[in-house]
């Protein structure tokens, strides 16, 4: 493995390059070049991969360990990887691993593939099982053996490159370095990395909901902004209240006055229509009568008491999404999850007086509240 020559050593956002061990890649050196300001870079050299020099592809298992193994010694915390579409495989592998949990890394935020601007090339593709979770672009690409590439068409594939990674990949909440060490440590077991892992992915901003409406997925998003307010980079709360309402997932119980879920999110963002367009503060007043079991407009399917006693539910429904997402638990100082990963005796946790932490344990960044630990 080696870094990119004048590459920054990686940061907090990392593009992580994956390119053939001893083959000349200027369109990839080009990219390293206008990319490097805005973002660290990584560049994993991959024995046995396909280059200009004729080299025999390695099996896939072994170069996704090598590419893994690269990521884990730079202790990476928000990673992009970006591979020609000859790569396809060892990415696949790459993605499955860190999304299962069964590799020693965290942070992956989306993968884009440099595409052969031939007709006929293969296909960069992701495991069937996550293809719908994990963000992802396709960019042509000048081909690696061109000794010549045209610097506008470098720099204009670059400003794609970061304007996905920007927008897309990277649009959800970041997890602090010193917290992703630990979930990517042997303290965390790889059921509960890899859970971690898919909730860090980013929401799509074209989510398109299949459960709601559309309009009803907008006025949930009004009240998910009240109920759970959040500061910069957000989770879209709503579209994954939608996605695990499609798949009949919940807490568990609903109020014997209240029909299913999917039914009662939908009458009652019916009654709520128009909450989007509203003033936060005549937002605010119509959920506290929502709340009171006051509000029951024209029209509306549901009592006031039933709109309250949903109302109850949804609030409860999106705080537990907002805190079951990574950056979420790093920013209350929670990190009981951390209990001693796969091995058969578990070992928990030594210091359990208020305000003292163990030495792996990470430095939490809580909010100015007493007991708050530093």
């Amino acid at each position: 493995m080696a870094d990119a020559a004048g590459a920054q050593l990686p940061s907090r956002r990392t593009l992580v390059f994956l390119r053939a061990t001893g083959a000349t890649d200027r369109a990839i050196d080009g990219l390293v070049d206008e990319l490097s300001a805005g973002f660290g870079i990584l560049s994993i050299d991959v024995p046995g991969v396909v280059g200009a020099d004729g080299s025999a592809p390695a099996a896939v298992d072994e170069a996704a360990d090598h590419v893994l193994r690269g990521i884990s010694e730079q202790a990476l915390s928000r990673w992009l990887i970006c591979a020609r579409s000859g790569y396809g495989e060892i990415v696949s592998a790459v993605v499955t691993r860190v999304l299962d949990g069964t590799a020693s890394v965290f942070g992956l935020a989306g993968a884009v593939e440099l595409a052969s601007p031939s007709p006929v090339r293969e296909t960069a593709g992701l495991p069937e099982r996550h293809e719908t979770a994990v963000p992802r672009a396709s960019f042509e690409a000048p081909g690696a053996p061109a000794n010549l590439v045209p610097r506008g068409g470098v720099a204009a594939l670059a400003a794609l490159i970061a304007a996905f990674a920007e927008g897309a990949a990277f649009a959800g909440p970041e997890v602090p370095a010193d917290f992703a060490r630990v979930i990517a440590s042997p303290r965390t077991s790889s059921r509960t990395r890899g859970i971690l892992a898919r909730r860090l992915l980013a929401d799509d901003a074209s989510y398109r909901p299949t459960c709601l409406t559309p309009d009803q997925l907008v006025t949930l998003r009004a009240v998910a902004d009240r109920v759970v307010p959040q500061e910069g980079r957000a989770i879209d709360l709503a579209a994954r209240l939608d996605a695990q309402l499609a798949r009949g997932e919940g807490d568990g119980w609903r109020s014997a006055e209240l029909p299913t879920d999917p039914e009662a999110y939908s009458l009652a963002l019916t009654a709520l229509g128009g909450l989007q367009d509203q003033t936060p503060a005549d937002q605010d007043a119509r959920l506290q009568a929502v709340a009171a079991s006051e509000y029951s407009p024209p029209g509306a399917e549901l009592t006031a008491a039933q709109l309250g006693t949903w109302f109850e539910d949804a609030c409860a429904d999106l705080t537990r999404l907002w805190l079951a997402h990574p950056a979420s638990l790093a920013r209350v100082g929670f990190d009981g999850f951390a209990t001693g990963g796969d091995a058969p005796r578990k070992l928990g946790f030594r210091v359990l007086s208020a305000g003292e932490r163990e030495s792996w344990e990470p430095r939490f960044d809580l909010l100015d509240t007493p007991g708050g630990r530093a």
